[in-house]
């Protein structure tokens, strides 16, 4: 596979005649972001970062930047970033006045000794690492689970795991291979005019608001470049959003019905003999079967389910089956229970349309290149075993842990793809010690108090209070930290340290993008990598990273390098892409006939058969229907309890027993909730310290109906208290007629820094916290998705303000805490105003 760059871009450091450097470098996180790697060009004078600016040579966001990037330098110099670590006594969780700053040495001994004093109480896998989303410590936390703490006990904490891993596993279990997405011409020398390339006819934009998410290396941008250049938009979502208004054709479906949609545009397909018979013939398994299944469901069934027109679903059908065009599916599909089966759907559109893999179509992604806990290259036999094994020591952790992973047992299917513990399983085992006790905790990227993704916080609280220890790495206190943490560490930014970002975790072409050092860190800040490097020197932990006299994690030059030769087709070092800051590998079509998504180098899909498996012998093995179903939502007007043994699952299981218990509650609660929607200004719980962010989004908001609000007797920016039988939060009116009458979208992630930290109030996170309304263990058939968008509730006028309104640029700061930047006298000329 080929790469390139472009030879004519800018040196990666220049000086200016006042001696500013100029840097060219590329973002991850901290603070949040997902991986798209944009160019940045950091502004140096006299040690400190003074401007960002987009850098016009990156080959993909040409110079453009999200508000949050424009902006990172108050997060940086923030006066409340936490630059010095910090110890609290487990006795004084909770007070934020308990806080005393210890030195890197005394946290290291402090992490050694809690970490042994555990094992040696409770047994092996008795710690966990918990995770979050889209943080660059990804490349690190497989070492902190496996050879700091030698446990499998690593565990993502999103309710379903809903984002990203359902529509990955899917993927594999029926490609073989990774990710699909879009054809954007992201690795292409001469993009959307290079000659390979081919202008997509219609673009499919299923439940993903990229403009705002730019996911996971998805340049969101892309859309608005295609629709420029003629493809025309069909968009799929329960709003009308910006993109809504500019499609050939918009369908706003009821939340979670979008398995129907789908079989909606599949009969059209088959009934009118408009698909790929070629393709399908030769590249695709099972599909009688799966024509069977798709004819149990009429257009008219799927329009009614959906409230999408029958006529809106045909005329889509017909434009898929034009070539080319490409699928951008997004999260909305993993927020549901059935979710699983909605991806394999869409999978389907593509394939039986032969839009796999063609130019302008929908690219197949190669085999995910980070390590996400399961330590799957370790001891294999094969090129990437055999590749690694030569650096890589052998894994510490026994078959005996692997095998008491928690939830393993229950969703078979984690134990093959991710090799962690199970989160609907794993926290009732925090809170009840079964199957055995958990009570070292490392919080690595994640805030699961004022969550991004976990359900029910409030237990999440209570759990992380039984641990006996408990640390955590991040830039500023949190209200998990505040509450629940006795150990900070500060973490280095990326403009602070060196690393670098691959498309959609490396399953993709395009820039492989190197984050580069432009400043050093504030105070005693550390990047992740420094914490894993400084700990794997330690006698406790030394045999778990070396062989031989030498260490994968020496040095950070020789961590990357090596990590570089995960990436598909990547053949170069750390140096070379430090130097060029953004090299490209190069897009290839049709990999599924050169033989290039096999590990034997034949022709075909890496499956059993050889084929796309339309009938899923994966699925099969791992005890579910080989083929897609619908499951009406849960907590929907026209939910029966009909699943039988293959399609039953925690979700349906748990509204059989909640009919019967509570049989009004559609009275009761008449409103369907959704979240979880991105947004300009943070990065889910992140980003709330910068007054000028909040200028765009100073509070939470609920989006209403307008009828909905007359309903309840509220007027724009009013608070709202949105309640339903599992919690309450508020959250302001934004009346709009973009969603229906019995629908809102409230705003996620929300806590205040402005408010006292200490308990009971740690930041107001108990006062917007709209995740408190969503129940632990409402997932799908293999312990995927979750209802996240499609709850249920009812709204009212609140009876008082919930908290102290301030103007964003009076934001005051109740923080005090010892290890901030404004703490330190000798930082004093570095803090943001």
């Amino acid at each position: 596979m080929a790469t390139y760059i472009d030879e004519h871009a800018a040196p990666r450091v220049r000086v200016l005649e006042d001696g500013t450097e100029v840097h060219r470098t590329s973002p991850w996180s901290p603070p949040g972001c997902h991986g798209m790697g944009c160019g940045v060009l950091a502004y140096v004078k006299d040690g400190k970062c003074v401007k960002i600016e987009g850098d016009p040579d990156h080959p993909t966001t040409k110079g453009r930047l999200c508000v949050r990037c424009l902006r990172v330098l108050d997060l940086i110099y923030h006066p409340d970033r936490i630059v010095h670590p910090m110890y609290r006594d487990p006795k004084d969780r909770g007070n934020a006045d308990a806080w005393k700053v210890v030195s890197w040495d005394w946290a290291y001994d402090k992490i050694e000794e809690e970490i042994n004093k555990c094992k040696e109480k409770y047994g092996p896998n008795s710690l966990t690492v918990l995770t979050g989303t889209g943080r660059e410590a990804g490349r690190y936390m497989t070492n902190t689970s496996a050879r700091i703490c030698v446990t499998t006990n690593q565990c993502y904490t999103q309710t379903g795991f809903s984002c990203m891993a359902p529509r990955d596993t899917v993927c594999s279990m029926i490609g073989g291979a990774g990710y699909i997405e879009y054809d954007f011409a992201n690795g292409l020398p001469g993009r959307y005019d290079d000659p390979e390339y081919v202008q997509p006819k219609y673009l499919l934009n299923w439940g993903r608001d990229s403009l705002r998410s730019n996911p996971d290396g998805t340049w969101g941008h892309s859309i608005i470049e295609l629709l420029k250049r003629g493809t025309k938009l069909i968009n799929v979502d329960p709003r009308v959003n910006w993109l809504s208004t500019r499609a050939l054709y918009y369908m706003q479906l009821r939340p979670n019905t979008d398995t129907a949609l789908a079989f909606g545009l599949l009969r059209v397909l088959i009934d009118e003999d408009l698909y790929d018979h070629e393709f399908v013939e030769k590249w695709c398994y099972g599909f009688d079967e799966f024509k069977e299944r798709v004819m149990e469901h009429t257009v008219e069934w799927a329009a009614e389910v959906t409230e999408v027109p029958a006529e809106t679903i045909r005329a889509v059908a017909r434009c898929l089956a034009e070539k080319p065009w490409g699928l951008n599916m997004g999260l909305a599909n993993d927020q549901n229970p059935n979710g699983v089966q909605s991806v394999h759907c869409l999978y389907a559109l593509v394939a039986i349309t032969g839009n796999l893999d063609i130019p302008g179509g929908t690219n197949i992604g190669w085999n995910i290149t980070l390590d996400f806990g399961g330590n799957q290259f370790d001891n294999v036999d094969g090129v990437a075993g055999s590749k690694k094994r030569e650096t890589v020591p052998p894994n510490p952790v026994t078959q005996e842990q692997r095998d008491s992973t928690v939830g393993l047992d229950v969703y078979p299917i984690y134990k093959l793809l991710l090799g962690k513990a199970v989160p609907d399983e794993f926290l009732p085992t925090l809170e009840t010690d079964e199957p055995y006790p958990v009570r070292f905790c490392w919080i690595l990227h994640t805030n699961p108090v004022a969550p991004t993704n976990t359900a029910q916080p409030s237990r999440w609280h209570k759990a992380l209070k039984r641990m006996d220890f408990v640390v955590a790495q991040d830039i500023f206190m949190n209200p998990t930290i505040a509450s629940c943490c006795d150990l900070f560490l500060p973490l280095a930014t990326w403009l602070e340290h060196d690393g670098y970002i691959t498309q959609l975790m490396g399953e993709h072409p395009g820039p492989v993008a190197a984050m580069v050092k432009a400043v050093e860190p504030v105070g005693d800040c550390k990047s992740e990598f420094e914490i894993v490097h400084d700990l794997a020197q330690r006698p406790a932990f030394r045999d778990n990273f070396y062989v031989d006299g030498e260490s994968k994690v020496e040095s950070i030059e020789r961590y990357i390098s090596e990590d570089l030769t995960k990436v598909v087709g990547f053949d170069h070092d750390w140096e070379y892409l430090k130097e060029h800051v953004q090299v490209c590998r190069k897009t290839e079509y049709r990999k599924y006939e050169r033989g290039m998504l096999r590990p034997d180098g034949q022709p075909g899909f890496n499956t059993t058969t050889g084929k796309v498996e339309l009938f899923s012998l994966m699925f099969a093995a791992c005890g579910g229907d080989p083929l897609p179903y619908y499951e009406e939502p849960i907590f929907s007007e026209y939910w029966k309890d009909d699943a039988d043994d293959l399609h039953s699952c925690a979700a349906s299981r748990f509204m059989a027993d909640y009919t019967n218990e509570h049989p009004n509650w559609k009275d009761e609660y008449p409103i369907t909730i959704t979240t979880g929607a991105r947004n300009w200004a943070s990065f889910h719980s992140e980003h709330r310290q910068s007054k000028m962010l909040r200028e765009i989004k100073p509070y939470p908001v609920v989006a209403m109906h307008p009828d909905l609000a007359e309903e309840i007797g509220v007027t724009e920016g009013e608070w709202v208290c949105i309640e339903n039988p599992w919690g309450k939060c508020y959250e302001k009116a934004k009346i709009t007629p973009i969603i229906k009458p019995n629908v809102v979208m409230a705003d996620h992630g929300w806590w205040y820094p402005e408010e006292d930290m200490s308990e009971p109030n740690i930041g107001g996170v108990w006062k917007s916290n709209i995740n408190e309304l969503i129940p632990n263990n409402l997932v799908g058939h293999y312990g995927f998705g979750a209802p996240m968008k499609c709850m249920i509730g009812r709204l009212s006028k609140a009876d008082h303000v919930p908290l102290v309104e301030h103007a964003p640029q009076d934001l005051p700061s109740l923080q005090n805490f010892p290890g901030s930047i404004k703490n330190d006298p000798a930082l004093q000329n570095l803090m943001a105003e």
